[in-house]
């Protein structure tokens, strides 16, 4: 069986242009996947980002309590005031976040429960 010359010419073509879409298809699926790995990166990292300010803030408001309790000084009691403002922003922030774990769900739960019955 005898090759004519446009079939030398096009099979080369064809088999470069198959490898051409196979590498493409390829490296379609390699991105697609590698862009929502990122997209979970950016979103745990600022629900991390939240709940170490959370941390701080928790910290910083032991100090301003023992200070003014210890001193009277009204200048503590503003700095506790500021401080609560901070925080609570920081957990409204943290109410709206999504895609929350059971664990989180539940510690909500009880940070209401104790915010309404402190009320």
């Amino acid at each position: 069986m005898k090759i004519g010359i446009s079939k030398k010419i096009v099979i080369p073509y064809g088999i470069g242009l198959s490898i051409f879409l196979f590498i493409i298809a390829f490296s379609y699926i390699n991105l697609s996947s590698l862009s929502s790995l990122l997209n979970k990166n950016t979103e745990i990292a600022d629900r991390v980002k939240l709940i170490s300010d959370l941390q701080v803030i928790i910290q910083k408001l032991v100090m301003p309590a023992n200070d003014y309790l210890i001193t009277g000084d009204k200048k503590e009691r503003d700095t506790f005031a500021q401080l609560i403002t901070e925080l609570s922003s920081i957990l409204a922030e943290v109410k709206v976040s999504e895609n929350k774990t059971e664990e989180e769900k539940a510690i909500e739960k009880k940070y209401e429960k104790v915010s309404t019955n402190s009320r």
